[in-house]
């Protein structure tokens, strides 16, 4: 996926986040940019670079909904590369409100209220988007050397108290690298880790983990299933 300038109303900010294809969003792209306020997704990369491609259509959705996304996990030179090498303008989306960078420590003191959006950092929503927001998005990516180094039970109540309920409207879109994931973490913590949220996305696969763990529980213990 590639995001391009374009030279029409370069005021808007719809036109810093676009993306170039004619055709529409494959499939996986389209499923983590319409996820609905309230949802926790995960999604399993190889690169970096291929995971942009879903962070520049979960991105553009949140502005079409007027929905700002905070973005943690990477610190902010690296933050700024990855976008500008999928041809999104960092500091434009910023100055408009769509997009933040927060720290790792910043995100964890966020505090909602039940009908406002997150306190406790300077106001990101300027010029182009209301004070109060419809919602907001965030995209999370997990740090490979915490996997390596933290027991199952560890990990998994980081993730709910990263993603504890509250009726403000909030998006989320946790990001893990495959190969990590797969060899580095304790036994059986990516099952509990799709437990943990309602949606999975994988390299052009995208459905709810309800119906992945189901799939995998009937391909493998067929006689246990409860029809």
């Amino acid at each position: 996926m590639s995001i391009e300038p374009t030279s029409e109303d370069p005021s808007n900010p719809m036109m810093l986040c676009r993306s170039a294809f004619v055709e529409r969003l494959p499939y996986a792209l389209s499923y983590a940019a319409n996820l609905e306020p309230g949802n926790h997704a995960v999604l399993f990369y190889d690169s970096l670079v291929v995971a942009a491609e879903y962070f520049c259509a979960f991105i553009e959705e949140g502005m079409k909904r007027e929905e700002p996304t905070y973005f943690t996990g990477l610190e902010p030179t690296r933050y700024r590369k990855l976008f500008e090498q999928v041809g999104i303008r960092v500091e434009q989306l910023e100055n408009c409100g769509y997009l933040r960078n927060l720290s790792t420590q910043d995100f964890q003191t966020l505090q909602f209220d039940q009908d406002r959006p997150p306190r406790n950092i300077d106001n990101p929503f300027q010029t182009s988007i209301d004070e109060d927001p419809h919602g907001v998005r965030f995209v999370h990516i997990h740090n490979t050397h915490q996997l390596r180094n933290s027991t199952l039970q560890e990990l998994i109540e980081e993730e709910r108290r990263t993603h504890k309920p509250n009726t403000y409207s909030t998006t989320s879109l946790c990001c893990y690298d495959s190969r990590t994931t797969l060899e580095d973490t304790p036994y059986d913590f990516l099952k509990q880790l799709l437990k943990e949220h309602d949606h999975c996305l994988f390299q052009g696969v995208a459905m709810p983990t309800s119906r992945l763990l189901s799939l995998l529980t009937n391909a493998v213990y067929p006689k246990l299933t409860v029809t």
